[in-house]
């Protein structure tokens, strides 16, 4: 694949994955100021981080596709390893902001408002999200960008975290109202067990040697 070809798949990607993020944000709003559950409230706060971090990675998608040039004669490639390390940054920020939020409302269990709206929100997002997935992992084939690949991994956590709100909610239509608290924390754990995956991923395939303070 010519460098041509390469920046056009992997810019596709990241304005694809923007506008989904957009999409998914307008449509929780909806339904958490309908049902006014934690759950889909931290859905939204990650779709929020989704979007920085997918606009963020884009940025650096196009600093890392720039040609070499007299202060970086081998290019601008390794700007699009540190993706991975603030996509990192952004998950784990969702997943403690989740975290809180259901510690919160377990302690403090409050009946949910509508909640047939707020299940078809979430259909759709997992839907919206499924596509996009789909299309960075046929891009990911063609290009083997790792940016992209960092992209995929928080959007196929937030298919866990969409799933995960739909038990939640069809649970709490049964009166089960601790479900909605109970889901976001195990959500959270998850995700950030995911974050560190990912930070260990750069660790081991970064461009330059780290070194601790007293340590040769």
């Amino acid at each position: 694949m010519s460098a041509v070809e390469y920046s056009a798949q992997v810019k596709k990607a990241a304005n694809f994955a923007i506008i989904t993020a957009l999409i998914l944000i307008i449509a929780k709003g909806i339904a958490w100021w309908q049902t006014g559950s934690v759950s889909m409230l931290a859905s939204i706060t990650d779709s929020m981080l989704d979007l920085l971090a997918s606009f963020m990675n884009m940025l650096i998608l196009r600093f890392a596709l720039m040609p070499a040039d007299h202060n970086h004669s081998f290019g601008h490639g390794k700007a699009e390893s540190l993706a991975s390390l603030v996509q990192s940054a952004f998950i784990s920020g969702s997943a403690i902001f989740l975290l809180l939020q259901g510690i919160h409302r377990f302690n403090s269990p409050q009946p949910l408002n509508n909640t047939i709206l707020g299940m078809l929100v979430t259909v759709f997002s997992i839907f919206a999200t499924l596509l996009l997935v789909w299309y960075q992992g046929r891009v990911i084939e063609q290009t083997d960008s790792p940016a992209i690949k960092a992209d995929r991994l928080h959007y196929q956590t937030d298919l866990l975290m969409n799933f995960a709100i739909l038990i939640s909610l069809g649970l709490s239509v049964h009166g089960m109202l601790w479900a909605d608290a109970v889901f976001a924390i195990l959500i959270s754990l998850y995700i950030l067990l995911n974050a560190a995956k990912m930070l260990f991923s750069f660790m081991s395939s970064c461009p330059f040697k780290i070194r601790w303070l007293g340590m040769s």
